[in-house]
């Protein structure tokens, strides 16, 4: 980030302390403060921002604590610049009950990624596209990926053949 730049920066944080330590860091060091916030709850898809302990128990996890955390951080921030910081709820959002009750919580609007992947408008392979179509709940696992982060993912052969041995990352 260079000072007095245009772009927009927008992380994407799943846990008060996390939001804390970024805004922080940006506004020490750039003099700015987030154009958005997006939080990523424990059931999101890809990489997620929760130890294999906490994922093993999702049910455990106080999203809503958290989401309220982080509203109440990023207030802070929008009162010191002096204008508003969107904040988008991720992860888990499946339905109008789920996006009416991130809503309430006070998010400002919502992402909805997997609900998309199988759409006309997603550039995903067909075959990646079928996978989500035909998969069933038992299908969906918590990996480690290849950047030593748990992520959820498809069982397919590809994650079957990487199971237990260390894979190098070449690029992310």
């Amino acid at each position: 980030l260079v000072s007095g730049s245009k772009t927009k920066i927008a992380p994407i944080v799943s846990t008060d302390k996390s939001a804390k330590v970024i805004l922080k860091y940006w506004d020490r060091k750039y003099h700015r403060t987030a154009d958005l916030v997006v939080i990523e709850g424990p059931k999101a898809g890809g990489h997620l921002g929760f130890s294999d302990e906490q994922l093993k128990d999702v049910g455990a996890i106080d999203f809503d604590g958290e989401v309220q955390q982080i509203l109440a951080c990023k207030k802070a921030y929008e009162e010191k610049f002096e204008r508003e910081i969107p904040v988008i709820v991720a992860g888990g959002i499946y339905d109008g009950k789920d996006i009416r009750h991130a809503l309430e919580l006070g998010a400002d609007g919502v992402q909805i990624a997997s609900r998309f992947v199988a759409t006309e408008e997603c550039d995903a392979s067909e075959a990646y596209k079928q996978a989500y179509i035909q998969a069933k709940n038992e299908d969906i696992e918590i990996i480690k990926s290849p950047v030593g982060m748990p992520g959820r993912a498809l069982r397919n052969a590809f994650l079957e053949r990487i199971k237990g041995s260390k894979q190098s990352v070449l690029k992310c």
